[in-house]
């Protein structure tokens, strides 16, 4: 078995959830001994999607005879990659591409047992299972030396406190809530890796001269995959910037990493995002003053912590049995 794994990126969004869901796949096909391939012209009887913006490729492959596998909702924070429109605001509602997307599939993949009762109801006549996310641990246990190529890269003194956080310029309502964290935590430095969306015409200039940013508050474009992991590793806290999206690579990561993931936005109702539970694996605030005080009191060493319970569920979303469920998917289509 064969499969071609795909996912089209820019060389600045590599760490994305496009680019690391693409990494993951191709890791646990590794882990199961499933052939990857990167080429379209390598003959693979199945041919892996994460975005709706490789419809035309996903087209052409499937007239080739190739079945056609989409993992669907695993990026959706991921403008190059997601499938709710980007203004999505809690409906579900598919980008016209999206559903354009999964009707070539044969086999849609989604992370949770909602979003599959979801695609089943607007009459798609692919398969759709459940595949949960999932985190490679290995790649956040590395040495000392890996969590010293952010103070590097960036340098930063001896003892500097790091938070991390990604996601969208065109997200005001985000980068604003985070400038005033920063401002309420002039020691901490804050980190926000963003992109673009193409419909947005500015610049980084632009957009950190409309912020009237603080100092200790960075807006940079991407970095290298190395630099971004090792800035997890090295971050006293990740910042989720949205709690109802789907997906959960950058949260899961966080939790291998052993970092303390705070969410944007009230609290939710138990069970509504399986992965951010108030109290059990982060801590939700709707106001960046409240948010801005618990940073200072994690500074401190004096905070309330969800690292080890957090770290728990990593675990239970491990590599080896994503990629033994993915095996069986890919089996099971091929037999169909």
């Amino acid at each position: 078995m064969k499969v071609f794994i795909h996912h089209r990126q820019k060389k600045e969004t590599a760490i994305f959830e496009g680019a690391r869901m693409r990494k993951t796949l191709k890791g646990a096909c590794e882990a199961v001994g499933v052939e990857w391939v990167d080429s379209p012209h390598m003959d693979a009887e199945i041919a892996h999607f994460i975005s709706p913006r490789d419809l035309h490729l996903a087209r052409a492959e499937k007239e080739r005879g190739s079945k056609i596998v989409v993992s669907a909702f695993y990026c959706e924070s991921d403008p190059e990659a997601c499938f709710f429109k980007e203004t999505w605001t809690g409906n579900e509602k598919l980008s016209k591409k999206g559903r354009q997307m999964l009707e070539v599939a044969d086999l849609i993949l989604v992370p949770s047992e909602g979003l599959r009762r979801y695609l089943a109801n607007i009459g798609l006549q692919a398969k759709i299972d459940v595949l949960r996310p999932t985190v490679d641990l290995r790649r956040f246990s590395g040495p000392i030396q890996e969590a010293m190529i952010f103070p590097r890269y960036f340098t930063l003194p001896p003892n500097a406190k790091t938070v991390i956080a990604t996601g969208s310029y065109a997200d005001k309502k985000t980068l604003d809530f985070i400038k005033n964290v920063a401002k309420a935590c002039p020691k901490i430095d804050f980190y926000f890796f963003g992109v673009f969306p193409k419909r947005d015409g500015f610049g980084l200039s632009r957009a950190v001269a409309l912020l009237k940013k603080p100092k200790n508050l960075h807006l940079l474009r991407t970095v290298q995959d190395d630099i971004y992991r090792s800035g997890i590793l090295n971050c006293l806290a990740y910042i989720s910037n949205d709690s109802l999206r789907p997906d959960a690579i950058r949260s899961l990561e966080a939790f291998a990493a052993k970092r303390q993931v705070l969410v944007i936005g009230p609290a939710r109702k138990k069970g509504e995002n399986l992965l951010l539970e108030e109290g059990s694996t982060c801590f939700y605030f709707d106001d960046p003053e409240k948010m801005g005080k618990y940073l200072l009191t994690l500074y401190q060493g004096s905070a309330p912590s969800t690292i080890i319970s957090a770290y728990k569920v990593a675990e239970s979303h491990s590599l080896p049995y994503f990629g033994k469920k993915l095996k069986e998917e890919y089996e099971s289509l091929i037999r169909e």
